[in-house]
């Protein structure tokens, strides 16, 4: 090859480079290790096979990204991606911000079992880090996860991210057709009221009430962790929440001692749907947790008559004591994947 069709190439190649680093925005690329050629991309709606079928038995069969997939796309608050090798889509991210632009929330998470080893969830969150923290006044980056089997592998996640909750889960299936729920009964006599998201969001103002129903700064909204901030109103509302409140709360001691908040968000999963019951605040009075209970149970009964998934969590309540009061109504847990779920954050500032 002559000298001047030597330097022809190579500034052909300076070219093609340079470009590749102009598009940086578009297309994240690096080495995978044991993968080459790794490539992250913004998600589009003609992606949902594709990503479906990353894992088909993702979360013990219940997966919510089928029924909330078209939200991931179109929701301006949402960001998500998928990660391509040759053309091919291996693993799926999506990145929800939350309380007021200061977090995010990664979400949706999957990886193909043969690219597990890949380092591929680093790569995805070193991304998003680069991609949101220039929009939005990002300071820390949240996750929930019910399977920490794979971070023992992972001591930089470890490292970075400190656990902030854990909290049991227990799984209650069952069909509407099955089960009793009176309208009126002796749990009746404990009080308890209806709240809308905004009275609830309402209460994040309140200092004392506050702190005893949020004692780690955190509510989960249909996996979803919040800050108590104000900011978080129009996120939680788009939820479809249902929220009671025990009386005494309102009108017990200041601060508050007793009493309890509940709340059920739901998404449907293939012929069912799956409720998340969540309880704050603290209550030994078991006919106050059953009047709880049977007000959610007669609140999903009414959204659709065909089975569901109960799943209560709570860090306040024993797991005997939810245990014992799902009894009163015939339920009993299913034996299930999910026993526990974390949330882990991760603090991040801007270079």
């Amino acid at each position: 090859m002559s000298r001047s069709s030597l330097l022809g190439l190579l500034q052909r190649v300076t070219s093609i480079l340079k470009s590749n680093i102009s598009n940086g925005s578009r297309c994240y690329r690096r080495s995978l290790g044991t993968v080459a050629n790794g490539q992250i991309r913004k998600a589009v709606q003609s992606d949902f096979d594709l990503v479906v079928a990353i894992d088909y038995d993702i979360y013990a069969g219940r997966d919510f990204l089928p029924f909330l997939y078209p939200a991931f796309i179109q929701n301006p608050n949402i960001h998500s991606f998928v990660y391509e090798i040759n053309k091919n889509v291996v693993a799926f991210e999506a990145a929800r911000v939350v309380d007021g632009g200061i977090t995010i929330v990664t979400c949706g998470s999957r990886v193909k079992v043969e690219y597990k080893d890949a380092n591929i969830s680093k790569q995805f969150r070193d991304y998003i880090k680069e991609k949101l923290t220039s929009k939005y006044p990002i300071k820390f980056i949240a996750s929930t996860t019910s399977n920490t089997s794979g971070l023992d592998s992972n001591p930089s996640f470890l490292k970075s991210n400190k656990e902030v909750l854990r909290r049991s889960v227990h799984m209650f299936p069952y069909q509407t057709s099955e089960i009793d729920v009176p309208e009126q009964d002796d749990f009746s006599a404990t009080k308890v009221s209806q709240l809308t998201a905004s009275q609830f969001c309402d209460i994040f103002q309140k200092q004392p009430l506050r702190q005893y129903l949020f004692p780690r700064d955190r509510l989960i909204v249909n996996a979803i962790p919040f800050r108590p901030l104000p900011e978080n109103l129009e996120l939680i509302q788009a939820e479809n929440p249902f929220i009671l409140m025990s009386d005494k709360v309102k009108s017990g001691p200041s601060p508050p001692c007793q009493g309890l908040v509940s709340m059920t968000t739901w998404f449907s999963y293939k012929d069912a749907i799956c409720v998340d019951l969540e309880f704050y605040g603290c209550s030994n009075n078991f006919p106050e947790i059953c009047n709880h209970i049977r007000q959610h149970l007669a609140h999903v009964r009414h959204l659709a008559p065909k089975g569901h998934v109960m799943v209560p969590h709570s860090y306040t309540i024993s797991s005997d004591a939810l245990l014992c009061a799902f009894s009163r109504f015939g339920l009993a847990p299913a034996d299930s994947q999910l026993k526990t779920q974390y949330l882990f954050e991760e603090s991040i500032s801007k270079a």
